[in-house]
C-alpha cells in the first residue's frame, strides 16, 4: 500500500524529530550536570549551612574537585611582603632563595609566578628610569642579571612570569614633599623629580595619575620591561589613588578636557586613560614583535556594594555587557569609589585587559563580603567578554581572627577552589602569599591541594583578547627506550613557548587532566627538545602525544607515537659536564678531592660517575670503587704523584641512555709547594753530610 505524505505532514514529522533529538540531548545534559553533585556547605561553627551574605539561600558547592588541563595557578611573591629576603651581595645565596620558590611552586604544579618588581616608584631590575630598590642594593647586573636568570628558570619549568608593578606608589607611610624630592634629585627623567607630579596623602605619596607626564612615564616603565625582559605579563595590584590626597590643582587644570565637574569621575577617567593607552601600547608591541605580553589587574575584591540579587535577575545589553546589578552583595571597601577610583568593570567591558584577578581574600562566612557572592558577581561581569577571571585567595589569613572561615576551617582554601569549578567563567586562582604557603606547606589544605586538586600539571588558559599566536605542531618525534624508562625527543616548533606531554595506556584524550604528565620549555639554542618520563615503565606500552603551546596558550595539533616504535637505548650524548676540578693545591704525595659538578642532563635518568687518573694519558686507572651518584656535586679522593709529574683526570658518566666521557683535566704540582719540597730535600742532604763529617 502506498502512503502519501503531504508537505504539511513532512513538516510536522521534521518538527517531532527535532524535538525528540533536543529532548534526548537535554536529558543527557541533565545527567551530566547531575553527575557533578552540588552539596550544602556546613558552617564552621554551630549548626546549619553557609548562606549567601545576609540571606537565607544556602550556598551549594561541588562535592568533588573537577580538574582541568587548562587553569591559571599563580602565587604572589614579594620581598617587600617578606616572602623572600632581599639581595645581600651574595649571588649564590639569592639564587638559592629564588630556586626554593620555584621548587615549591613546582611541587604544587603551579604555573604562574607574580613577582614584585616595582614597589615604591623604584626598581628590582636593571633600569635608569627609577632608583634601585633597597631589596636589590649592590646588584651588579653586568655580571649577573638575576631577573633575566629568574625568568629563564620559570620558562624552563613551563611557568609564566608576570611582572608585578605598583604603578603610582612612592611611599606607603607618611612622608613629606621635601623627602620625596630628595629621593629623586638624581633622577630627572622620573616624574617624582617634579613636585607638581606628586600627591601627598594621609598614608603616603603617589605619582599623580591626572598628570600626562606621569601616565607617559609609567607606560614607558612597562614597555621597557617588555622590551628588555622576556616577561609574560604586566600585572598591577590595587594601588592607584590613595586616601587624603589634594589634587585640586590637577583637577582644575585638566577637568575641561574630560567634560566633568565631579572630581570622583575625573579621577576614574585618569586611571581609565592610563589602562587604555597601555593596553594599546602592548597590543602594538605584540603585533610588531610576535609576542603576547598580557595586561592583568588585581583590584580589591569589591567593585561596588549593594544588596543581594538572584542570578536569574541579572541583565545584559546587546553587547553582552552586564547592566544589572552593578554591585556585589557586599559591604566594605570598594575600589570604584572610596580612594582608588578604579572602574575595573569598564576595563573588562571594553576588553582593555587580558585578565582580572580580584583580591577576594574573604571566606564563605565573611558576612560583609562572602566569597561565593563575589565569585558569582565577577563571573557574571566577564561572562561574555574576552577577559579571563582568576580569583585571588587570601591564604595569608589562615588561623587569624576576624574571619571565621579562615580562622577555623582548615579547608577554606580548597573549598574556595572547589567552588571555582562551579563557575565556567573562573579560569584559575592566585594565592596570597608565598610566605604562607612555605610556612604552611604541611597543613591540611595545602596537602589536599598537592595530592588531590593540583596533583597534575596544567596549561594556562587561552588568552582571547588580542590576536592569538597559533602553534605549529612539532616535527621528528621519536621515543627512545632506556634501560628503565622511556625518553622522548622532538624537533622544536618556532611558535612554541612550551610543550604539553600526554601519556595513556589506551587512547590519548587531551581533555583528561590525568593524561597531561608534564609541561616543558621550548629551548632557545637547540633545535631538539628532550624529556625523560621518570614515571614510565619500559615493560608497559604507552601512547605519547606532544602538543606545542604558544605564548597565548594556543595549542597546536598533537603528534602521537606509540612506544612500540621506540628506538632501543642508543648511545647518544645525553648531557654536558659543568666542571671538574681539584679542591686543593696539588702537593707531592698530597691527598685532595676531584670535585664533579652536576651535569646538564638533556635526556635520561640521573647519571653516575666513574673517575679515572693517568700520568701519561695512555694508561688509565679507575679510582672509584663504586659509581658515584651524580644528583649533586660529588668528591672523589685521590693522591698526587710522588715525583711531581702532572696528573690527568677524566670522568665517565653513565645513565640509561648511554655514556659520556669528559675532557681530560690536567692537575700540576703547586710550584710554591714544589720549591718547599726541594728545599726540604736539600736541607736533609746537607744535614746528613754534616753528620758524616
Amino acid at each position: 500500500m502506498k502512503i502519501n505524505i503531504t508537505k504539511k505532514s513532512k513538516l510536522l514529522l521534521l518538527i517531532m524529530i527535532c524535538l525528540l533529538f533536543f529532548g534526548l540531548f537535554f536529558i543527557n545534559r541533565q545527567e551530566v550536570v547531575a553527575a557533578s553533585t552540588l552539596t550544602k556547605l556546613p558552617k564552621t561553627q554551630g549548626n546549619g549551612y553557609v548562606t549567601y551574605g545576609r540571606q537565607e539561600e544556602e550556598i551549594l558547592i561541588p562535592s568533588e574537585y573537577e580538574a582541568t588541563t587548562k587553569e591559571f595557578r599563580g602565587v604572589w611573591v614579594s620581598p617587600f611582603a617578606g616572602d623572600i629576603p632581599g639581595y645581600n651581595g651574595r649571588p649564590e645565596a639569592f639564587k638559592q632563595e629564588l630556586l626554593e620558590v620555584l621548587d615549591t611552586m613546582q611541587s604544587l604544579n603551579m604555573n604562574a609566578l607574580l613577582f614584585h618588581l616595582r614597589t615604591h616608584n623604584d626598581a628590582l631590575y636593571n633600569t635608569q628610569l627609577a632608583p634601585q630598590s633597597s631589596y636589590v642594593r649592590g646588584m651588579d647586573y653586568d655580571s649577573w642579571d638575576y631577573l633575566e636568570w629568574l625568568i629563564d628558570e620559570c620558562h624552563n619549568r613551563g611557568m609564566e612570569f608576570h611582572a608585578w608593578l605598583n604603578p603610582y606608589r612612592i611611599s606607603s607611610s607618611a612622608t613629606t614633599m621635601a623627602a620625596v624630592q630628595s629621593k629623586y634629585a638624581d633622577f630627572p627623567n622620573n616624574p617624582a623629580h617634579n613636585s607638581e607630579n606628586v600627591l601627598i596623602g594621609t598614608s603616603g605619596a603617589i605619582l599623580d595619575p591626572g598628570r600626562p607626564a606621569v601616565r607617559t612615564y609609567v607606560r614607558e616603565v612597562c614597555m621597557e620591561l617588555a622590551r628588555n625582559y622576556d616577561i609574560d605579563a604586566i600585572h598591577f595590584d590595587d594601588y592607584f589613588y590613595i586616601s587624603g590626597v589634594n589634587d585640586d590643582a590637577t583637577f582644575n587644570k585638566y577637568k575641561n578636557q574630560y567634560n566633568t565637574s565631579l572630581k570622583s569621575d575625573f579621577r576614574r577617567l585618569q586611571v581609565d586613560q592610563f589602562i587604555k593607552e597601555l593596553s594599546e601600547d602592548l597590543d602594538k608591541y605584540n603585533r610588531e614583535t610576535g609576542n603576547y605580553v598580557q595586561l592583568g589587574v588585581s583590584p580589591s575584591g569589591m567593585y561596588q556594594n549593594g544588596s543581594y540579587v538572584p542570578l536569574s535577575d541579572y541583565k545584559y545589553d546587546a553587547n553582552g555587557t552586564l547592566t544589572y546589578p552593578l554591585f556585589s552583595n557586599t559591604r566594605g571597601f570598594a575600589h570604584y569609589g572610596d580612594y582608588l577610583y578604579s572602574d575595573t568593570k569598564k576595563w573588562i567591558d571594553n576588553e582593555w585587559i587580558d585578565y582580572i584577578l580580584p583580591q577576594m581574600y574573604f571566606s564563605f562566612e565573611k558576612e560583609e563580603a562572602p566569597y561565593a557572592d563575589l565569585a558569582d558577581w565577577w563571573s557574571a561581569v566577564v561572562k561574555n567578554k574576552k577577559v579571563n577571571l582568576y580569583t585571588g585567595l587570601g591564604f595569608y589569613k589562615i588561623g587569624e581572627a576576624g574571619d571565621i572561615g579562615w580562622q577555623s576551617n582548615p579547608y577554606e582554601l580548597t573549598n574556595e577552589l572547589l567552588y571555582n569549578t562551579k563557575k565556567e567563567e573562573i579560569k584559575g586562582a592566585c594565592i596570597y602569599q608565598y610566605r604562607t604557603i612555605k610556612n604552611q606547606i604541611n597543613c591540611a589544605a595545602v596537602q589536599r591541594l598537592k595530592n588531590e586538586y593540583w596533583n597534575m600539571p596544567a596549561i594556562g588558559p587561552e588568552l582571547r583578547r588580542s590576536t592569538q599566536m597559533e602553534s605549529q605542531e612539532v616535527s621528528t618525534f621519536e621515543i627512545i627506550k632506556g634501560t628503565k624508562v622511556y625518553n622522548l625527543g622532538w624537533g622544536t616548533s618556532i611558535s612554541a613557548r612550551k610543550y604539553a606531554i600526554y601519556r595513556s595506556e589506551t587512547t590519548i584524550d587531551e581533555n583528561d587532566p590525568k593524561q597531561l604528565i608534564a609541561i616543558v620549555s621550548s629551548t632557545k639554542h637547540n633545535d631538539k627538545v628532550y624529556y625523560t618520563d621518570l614515571t614510565s615503565d619500559v615493560n608497559k606500552t604507552y601512547q605519547y602525544r606532544i602538543v606545542a603551546v604558544s605564548q597565548s596558550n594556543d595549542l597546536s595539533s598533537g603528534v602521537t607515537l606509540s612506544t612500540t616504535s621506540a628506538v632501543a637505548t642508543p648511545n647518544i650524548p645525553f648531557g654536558t659536564f659543568n666542571g671538574i676540578f681539584a679542591d686543593a693545591k696539588a702537593k707531592i704525595n698530597g691527598k685532595f678531592n676531584i670535585v664533579i659538578s652536576p651535569m646538564n642532563v638533556q635526556i635520561g635518568t640521573t647519571p653516575s660517575y666513574d673517575v679515572y687518573i693517568s700520568f701519561d694519558k695512555v694508561n688509565w686507572e679507575k679510582v672509584t670503587k663504586e659509581p658515584l651518584d651524580g644528583s649533586e656535586s660529588v668528591r672523589c679522593p685521590v693522591q698526587f704523584s710522588s715525583d711531581g709529574r702532572p696528573m690527568y683526570v677524566k670522568v665517565e658518566a653513565k645513565n640509561d641512555i648511554g655514556t659520556v666521557t669528559s675532557n681530560i683535566v690536567t692537575i700540576t704540582l703547586d710550584t710554591v709547594n714544589a720549591t718547599e719540597f726541594m728545599e726540604e730535600i736539600m736541607n736533609n742532604i746537607i744535614n746528613k753530610f754534616n753528620d758524616i763529617l
